[in-house]
């Protein structure tokens, strides 16, 4: 930030001053408005790129596209938890999140009416393939984590974001 400097003998100096000052207040007014946007704008960017491919059959494909600036729509039927948090066993050996979060999330890992384990001690479920026709068996998908990168990529990037804005010139 710029240093304002005043000679309290010179009127045009406190004038010039006041002057600075009132830019300043104004910069600091619009502030958390800026950084909001920028936090919407990087924020969004980041977590469609950061979602996983799914190799998994079972899940319908994620993407992201912009409509009107920076809205995005992300299809993904319903799914985004299970690409975030991992399901299965899978899911529940992927180590994230923490378990402590998992339990305060009520999140559950190879539960439901629909799994089992097989005689080869492999616990999963089947499900049906429409691009195969058939029914295929799985233990789950990997975490992904991308919502929560992103938000500690946020956490990280604001002060920054904030400093840089308050030292431009716009």
């Amino acid at each position: 930030m710029k240093e304002i400097k005043i000679n309290v003998l010179d009127p045009d100096s406190i004038d010039s001053a006041v002057r600075e000052l009132k830019e300043f207040k104004k910069k600091l007014d619009n502030l958390p408005e800026k950084v909001a946007q920028r936090v919407q704008k990087e924020g969004l960017d980041r977590m469609i790129s950061g979602i996983p491919p799914i190799s998994d059959q079972n899940q319908p494909a994620l993407y992201g596209t912009g409509q009107n600036g920076n809205v995005y729509t992300i299809e993904a039927g319903g799914c985004l938890p299970y690409v975030e948090f991992g399901t299965g066993v899978v899911g529940r050996n992927g180590g994230y999140p923490e378990p402590e979060y998992i339990s305060n999330v009520g999140w559950e890992y190879a539960s439901g009416p629909h799994v089992f384990t097989t005689k080869k001690g492999r616990k999963g479920w089947f499900y049906f393939n429409d691009a195969r026709g058939h029914f295929m068996f799985t233990e789950g998908i990997a975490p992904g984590g991308f919502m929560a990168s992103t938000v500690r990529y946020l956490v990280e990037n604001i002060p920054q974001w904030a400093r840089e804005e308050l030292n431009s010139n716009g």
